[in-house]
């Protein structure tokens, strides 16, 4: 894991339907060091274990996260910018970027929050079995 790439400084941030990580990365190849990255929709996040995972199967280890009451600073902001006006696909009109500058203002807002219902999605499901559930249904049947 020590090869992964770190996200330090980072936040989990949502657009639209999805989260996305942003913050400063090191040992991400092409990518210099301490740049500002905005990474494709997280698909896990396990800050228990300190990884997170994106749709385009990038693995990245969390470092500090950006504190939550605290705006992010411009940079991260402008960043959000050009990677949504970048993935959106189509003319970039006035109206479009008008409104993907409101999303990453509000994103970056100090308290910005992502809704409960993309972080259930996003963290690790955890499965525990007894040993009844281990049986073969016809074992289970002869058991009661």
């Amino acid at each position: 894991m020590t090869n992964t790439p770190l996200i330090d400084a980072w936040r989990l941030i949502q657009t639209e339907n999805n989260a996305v990580l942003i913050g400063r990365v090191s040992g991400r190849p092409r990518t210099p060091d301490g740049a500002i990255v905005v990474t494709s929709p997280v698909t896990q996040l396990d800050e228990g274990v300190g990884t997170a995972i994106t749709r385009s199967s990038s693995v990245y280890r969390l470092g500090t996260p950006w504190p939550a009451d605290e705006a992010l600073p411009d940079g991260y902001r402008r960043a959000l910018i050009q990677k949504m006006a970048a993935a959106g696909g189509g003319a970039l009109t006035e109206s479009r970027l008008a409104a993907i500058t409101a999303v990453a203002a509000r994103c970056c807002r100090p308290g910005a929050r992502v809704d409960e219902a993309i972080l259930a999605r996003l963290r690790p499901v955890i499965m525990s079995w007894d040993e009844v559930h281990l049986r073969t249904p016809w074992e289970t049947d002869a058991k009661n």
